[in-house]
């Protein structure tokens, strides 16, 4: 995980997350949104005199520029693991009405202090529920670009 590049959030008082077939977005923690806004969604790495306009619509959606470029990778720490979160996971083109402007598939949870991975995370990992033992398992689908790397060592805020 190159350093600058890819980052990662502890959320406060919380290691839980939920996998949910019936969301649509990936939601960040309410304790870390900040944080995560700032860096992940707003940041250029570091390019001088640019900004990256990342709206927050009226009922939460966002929009911000279609270019992958401009946003940086972040991972989600599972069982420890590292799965990573490509900008091209988050980015859905659509017609927002502002040219090369698409839909970001990530919002805050302001309902919990936990994760929730909807279909933004879930379909670039195939993800297997096993019910009898009660655990969940991912690895990257063959159509994304996502890594898990095993071992991965938690960072700090």
């Amino acid at each position: 995980m190159p350093e600058g590049y890819a980052h990662g959030y502890l959320c406060p008082n919380s290691s839980e997350g939920l996998v949910d077939t019936g969301s649509s977005l990936l939601y960040v923690p309410a304790p870390v949104w900040d944080s995560f806004f700032a860096t992940v969604l707003s940041d250029v790495r570091g390019k001088t005199n640019l900004t990256v306009n990342v709206f927050v619509n009226p009922g939460g959606s966002m929009t911000g520029p279609c270019n992958p470029s401009v946003y940086k990778s972040f991972f989600l720490y599972v069982d420890g693991n590292a799965l990573e979160v490509r900008p091209e996971i988050f980015i859905i083109p659509y017609d927002t009405g502002v040219e090369d402007y698409c839909i970001l598939a990530i919002a805050e949870n302001k309902l919990g202090n936990y994760w929730l991975l909807g279909d933004t995370f879930i379909r670039n990992y195939y993800t297997i529920f096993d019910e009898d033992s009660s655990r969940i398992g991912f690895s990257p689908s063959v159509t994304s670009n996502a890594t898990i790397t095993q071992g991965a060592a938690l960072p700090t805020n």
